[in-house]
């Protein structure tokens, strides 16, 4: 009996139809889909001891089950359920095919012994058989320890499919985490998988602007790369991905695979990049006088940006730019005309500094003259106001103060103030007695 669809994608057979009570001599079954030659095997039911899916299941002892039928249309894969009878650890699987009338067969996996996987308890097993024409499946017990059995149960085999000969890619996964760095900084890469098959030209991986791909992760970022098949395939290989960082911004798009030929297959990429915090570190001059007037104030630290502002005490005088590291800010006189400690800040797109105090100290109280003692009959005066204020004769030289000159002139009588500014001709000093 043959199969009943030559274009069956997947047939069963699931032992619930066959009949056999002894291990020999060798005989056929009739299972749903055609007969089966039984060697040193039987058709289990026995509920304690058998494994199955259903009541029953082919118990194989020192030798196989086979196909006595062909299979139209080849086989694709085989899959079955398999485990050791009761309480044997010494049975082993082999799956086998022939196109040729069972003349010949050949092995379509290694061995499954208990090292390897085939356990008590009925398990699923899948093999690649890939066999064009009328085909036939043989099922054997290898055994390791002689009378050893297996439970073979729900066969299952697909048509073959030839390989296709169109060319085509494959990337993985559709879209990668989102990506995150700062301004001049590339971030972490991430990993991209892509292969290809029947392909006639170059693999090429494409990433869309502010990313760039590698074969290397920690090396050789470009735009693009480009992989050579070898038969036409390109196996399986990581491509790594990164965010440029060079400005500041949201980025999305797609890294994209292509080659002639074959239908482009894209992965989605999405990532920010931000400026990194300012810092400030010092300030020149640190400090001024109340009502010294405007000056220009120098600002050193890291991070600044062509956009970056300057905030000197809550205002915001015009800023220059001159490097990633210091700025000039242009203070005017009212900033700074009464005494205080002020704070400076710098902001960019990347925060604000903490704050920095600019000192405006006090101005200095104007120098005075004080008499010491009167003056004796020594000293004369050259004329005396209704005041009481006495005018000195002397001429004084413009380069010198005029507390040094006096000093000189009239030692211990006065105190001098060394900024006094020098004045040239007759001083007149309040307060001097004659």
């Amino acid at each position: 009996m043959a199969f009943t669809a030559a274009s069956t994608t997947s047939v069963v057979e699931d032992m619930e139809a066959g009949v056999r009570t002894g291990y020999t001599p060798a005989g056929l079954v009739t299972l749903t889909n055609g007969t089966w030659l039984f060697t040193d095997a039987l058709i289990g039911t026995n509920t304690a001891q058998d494994k199955f899916n259903g009541t029953r299941a082919a118990r194989v002892r020192d030798g196989s089950i086979a196909m006595n039928f062909d299979k139209p249309d080849g086989a694709g894969t085989i899959s079955l359920k398999a485990a050791l009878f009761n309480l044997d650890t010494g049975g082993a699987l082999k799956v086998e095919v022939s196109d040729n009338g069972g003349a010949s067969y050949t092995n379509v996996t290694s061995t499954i012994s208990p090292a390897v996987g085939l356990t008590s308890a009925l398990q699923t097993f899948t093999f690649s058989a890939n066999m064009a024409g009328n085909v036939r499946v043989r099922i054997s017990n290898i055994n390791q320890v002689a009378g050893q059995r297996i439970n073979i149960d729900d066969i299952s085999i697909s048509d073959y499919a030839a390989p296709s000969t169109t060319p085509a890619l494959n990337l993985s996964p559709a879209a990668l985490s989102t990506f995150s760095t700062t301004t001049g900084t590339p971030s972490v890469p991430q990993t991209l998988n892509v292969s290809g098959s029947n392909l006639a030209a170059a693999l090429s991986v494409a990433a869309p602007a502010g990313y760039e791909v590698s074969l290397s992760s920690g090396s050789g970022y470009a735009s693009s790369v480009n992989l050579t098949p070898g038969g036409g395939t390109v196996n399986t290989t990581p491509v790594y991905v990164r965010l440029l960082g060079t400005t500041a911004g949201a980025f999305t798009g797609n890294v994209t695979a292509s080659s002639p030929g074959a239908t482009s297959r894209s992965a989605a990429v999405s990532g920010n990049v931000t400026a990194p915090a300012p810092t400030l570190s010092s300030l020149s001059p640190g400090s001024a006088t109340a009502g010294a007037g405007a000056f220009i104030l120098t600002l050193t630290g890291s991070n600044f940006t062509s956009s970056a502002s300057v905030s000197f005490n809550g205002s915001s005088p015009p800023t220059t730019y001159l490097s990633d590291s210091q700025l000039t800010a242009a203070v005017p006189a009212s900033a700074v005309a009464t005494a205080g400690t002020f704070p400076v800040t710098v902001t960019t797109t990347g925060g604000t500094t903490s704050a920095s105090g600019f000192v405006v100290h006090a101005a200095a109280a104007a120098p005075s003259w004080e008499t010491l003692v009167p003056f004796d009959s020594d000293v004369s005066a050259t004329a005396t106001d209704a005041a009481g204020n006495v005018y000195i004769a002397g001429s004084f030289a413009a380069s010198s103060t005029f507390g040094n000159i006096v000093k000189s002139i009239f030692p211990g009588y006065f105190r001098y103030s060394a900024s006094a500014t020098a004045q040239p001709g007759p001083v007149r000093k309040p307060g001097c007695r004659a």
